[in-house]
């Protein structure tokens, strides 16, 4: 699948396995992703069904804050009582 980003400036077009919003800011990232939890994050997981204890959890004492690779971000999750499971309501997805 080929994703371009660009503007009237500038745009680049890459082929990758995966349209997804993650691969999406990977490639934004120049191919590493970065997380992120601020206002924004939190708006992201609430609107997409986290529950509240959920986010404010994930978010306490945190914000605004990062993590640099997907090892240190899953173990947060994890310290948190979050566990991938199959399906569209999998937090971890919606945490991504």
């Amino acid at each position: 699948m080929c994703t371009q980003i660009g503007n009237d400036r500038f745009a680049v077009f890459t082929t990758t396995k995966s349209k997804s919003r993650l691969n999406f800011l990977q490639l934004l990232h120049g191919g590493s992703a970065r997380w992120v939890l601020n206002s924004a994050s939190r708006a992201y997981m609430l609107e997409r069904g986290l529950p509240v204890i959920t986010t404010d959890l994930l978010h306490a004492g945190r914000e605004p804050s990062g993590f640099e690779d997907a090892a240190s971000w899953d173990a947060h999750l994890l310290a948190h009582g979050l566990e991938p499971k199959d399906g569209p309501l999998d937090p971890f997805r919606i945490a991504q």
